[in-house]
């Protein structure tokens, strides 16, 4: 499988602003992929190659605790291939739920942050 990841700027950076707006405490994001994968030549078989759009919004609650929604989707773009492909169908599917994060400061450079996902 091969993944490479990028992202297209919507804004000048400021390494000291927060990833969300601080007067609202709203936060959206989404993330667009492809994933293509090798044949495993033990098995004579390969996956087809996919696309998938992992979005969320949420809203601080505090500075720390988040909650909101996420969802996905998902859609096989071709056919699974190789003698071991005994089906030859692709596979689609959506899905969305709730999220809830929280920031847990470590000092004043570092902190973690705990999400938990359902979709």
């Amino acid at each position: 499988m091969v993944y490479a990841t990028g992202n297209l700027t919507t804004g000048r950076y400021n390494p000291t602003r927060l990833p969300f707006n601080p007067q609202t405490g709203h936060e959206l994001s989404a993330t667009l992929g492809f994933t293509y994968n090798f044949a495993n030549v033990h098995t004579d078989y390969q996956n087809g190659i996919d696309i998938h759009l992992d979005m969320g919004a949420s809203q601080f609650l505090t500075k720390q605790l988040q909650v909101g929604l996420v969802g996905y989707w998902y859609n096989q773009l071709s056919c699974n291939s190789g003698t071991g492909d005994r089906a030859g169908f692709r596979i689609a599917g959506a899905g969305i739920g709730p999220q809830f994060g929280y920031i847990i400061p470590i000092s004043n450079d570092y902190q973690g942050y705990w999400m938990e996902m359902y979709g």
